[in-house]
This record gives structure tokens, sequence and C-alpha cells, in this order.
């Protein structure tokens, strides 16, 4: 199930997001 998660999320982000950290939801997370 979390490895799931995670293919979700990466399908998701694009160049962009590059760097960022997210959530198994998909929130970005500041830091």
């Amino acid at each position: 199930q979390s490895a799931g998660y995670l293919l979700a999320v990466i399908d998701k982000l694009n160049p962009e997001d590059s760097g960022g950290f997210f959530a198994w939801d998909g929130q970005s997370i500041e830091y």
C-alpha cells in the first residue's frame, strides 16, 4: 500500500517540483 501511495505522488509531480518534500498524500512539506 505504501508503494502505491509513493507511485501516485511521483506520478503527479513535474520538473518544477524537483528538490521538494512531499507527504504520502502528495501535499508539499515546507522545510
